[in-house]
């Protein structure tokens, strides 16, 4: 199921080595908290902005975008041949404060989220997570939103994956059903954007312009 899910990333449009942002919006809760919109513009070459609710009603500056802490122009030169990817980010990646299994297992959501992968590096980490010791397959789930999708688990660490597009819809650390995680997100819809909100900017404002 997860070649499969790798399949379908990898043929899907895009590829985004030039795009100024990458915005993502995700709904998230720890525990039987509230429920929280995050929505997060990563930039490129610039600053980043942050709407999160729970920490502010006003938009936060950030830093240029890291992913898994790599840069965007990182991110596009990691090797997309799924052995040489899994070797890669084993010997660079890791930080040692868990085994290495689980701590590529993590890594792995850490390259999807929030992320300007593109499709050929989304199948790859697919291809990878399907070869880590330890990952069972739950089955055919719905997320918080209540689209389909097949859920994946290692220990208490799950990911909840669309296998036809490839798309990572949701992410947990506990029970795969919804409300039963300790914390738990869920991925709405992210892509390129071309601008950014204004940095301290009380509330969402304006939508920011999207890339084509």
């Amino acid at each position: 199921m997860l070649r499969q899910a790798g399949a379908a990333a990898g043929d899907q449009p895009g590829g985004w080595p030039e795009a100024s942002y990458w915005q993502s919006v995700t709904l998230y809760r720890h525990g039987s908290g509230p429920l929280v919109r995050r929505e997060v513009w990563a930039g490129h070459h610039s600053a980043g902005r942050l709407l999160d609710t729970r920490l502010s009603s006003a938009v936060i500056p950030l830093r240029e975008g890291r992913f898994a802490g790599l840069g965007w122009d990182e991110l596009y030169a990691l090797p997309t041949e799924s052995g040489a990817l899994d070797s890669r980010l084993r010997a660079t990646r890791l930080d040692g404060l868990r085994d290495s299994d689980t701590e590529l297992f993590a890594l792995v959501g850490d390259l999807l989220r929030e992320s300007p992968a593109p499709p050929t590096l989304r199948k790859a980490l697919w291809e990878v997570v399907a070869r880590v010791p330890g990952v069972s397959l739950v089955g055919a789930v719905k997320d918080g939103t209540g689209r389909p999708g097949v859920a994946i688990e290692r220990g208490e660490h799950g990911y909840v994956l669309d296998p036809t597009a490839g798309r990572l819809l949701e992410e947990y650390i506990g029970s795969s059903k919804p409300g039963g995680a300790g914390w738990r997100a869920t991925y709405l819809e992210q892509g390129p954007a071309v601008s950014a909100p204004t940095a301290n900017q009380t509330g969402p404002g304006p939508s920011p312009s999207k890339a084509s």
